[in-house]
């Protein structure tokens, strides 16, 4: 099998940059959709329907589509929680699930009705994020 020399590599990296584009475009115009449907049937769709295992599922959704998914959501939930600088996005969400709580990982953990609130909470929050992030209004500091 013959390689390319890399200067052909670099002539078609822009044809498969702009098809990978749209492909990704097309990729994020969905997610709501298949973010609904996870959130409605998790068990469904995730075997262990735990809040730990659906924000994993969340998260590689955002890596798979180039981080295009979640971009910004963490600096969006921070001014909401009041604190947190120094969590990730899964550790804020359950700070906005579970305000009263000491230990909102431990909370979350206590029954499958406190799963299924976080669950319900996350998908509601990213919903949000997207609706605010598609009006094209500033995002609130």
């Amino acid at each position: 099998m013959l390689v390319p020399p890399l200067r052909d590599l670099d002539e078609n990296k822009s044809s498969w940059d702009s098809s990978k584009r749209s492909t990704l475009a097309f990729e994020l115009s969905k997610f709501r959709k298949i973010f609904e449907n996870v959130r409605a049937r998790t068990s469904m769709y995730i075997q262990d329907a735990t809040y730990g295992a659906v924000a994993a599922f969340v998260l590689g959704y955002d890596i798979a589509s180039e981080g295009g998914v979640l971009v910004g959501f963490r600096e969006w939930l921070i001014p909401r929680v009041g604190v947190g600088n120094n969590l990730g996005w899964s550790a804020l969400v359950l700070r906005l699930a579970f305000p009263e709580a000491v230990d909102p990982s431990a909370t979350v953990g206590a029954s499958s009705e406190m799963q299924r609130h976080a669950i319900d909470v996350l998908f509601r929050l990213v919903a949000e994020f997207d609706d605010l992030r598609r009006s094209g209004r500033s995002m609130p500091h």
